[in-house]
C-alpha cells in the first residue's frame, strides 16, 4: 500500500469515528460535516483509482 493510500485509509477511520461521536452525541451539525468529509474522501480515493475498504463497506450499508 503506498502512502497516499494509507493517508485516505487513515482520514476515512478518523472521519468515521468522528461521525459515529457525532450521531451518539445527538449532534446533527457535525453529523453533517462529517458525511461532507466521507463524500470528498470517497471522490478523492475514487478519483485517484484508490480503494479504501472502510468506503466500501460504508457504501454497502448505505440505502439506495
Amino acid at each position: 500500500m503506498d502512502e497516499f493510500t494509507q493517508q485516505i485509509s487513515a482520514r476515512v477511520g478518523a472521519a468515521r469515528r468522528a461521525l459515529q461521536q457525532a450521531l451518539a452525541d445527538g449532534d446533527d451539525y457535525l453529523v453533517g460535516v462529517r458525511e461532507g468529509e466521507l463524500d470528498s474522501l470517497t471522490r478523492l480515493a475514487d478519483s485517484n483509482g484508490v480503494t479504501v475498504v472502510d468506503l466500501v463497506e460504508l457504501e454497502q450499508r448505505e440505502p439506495a
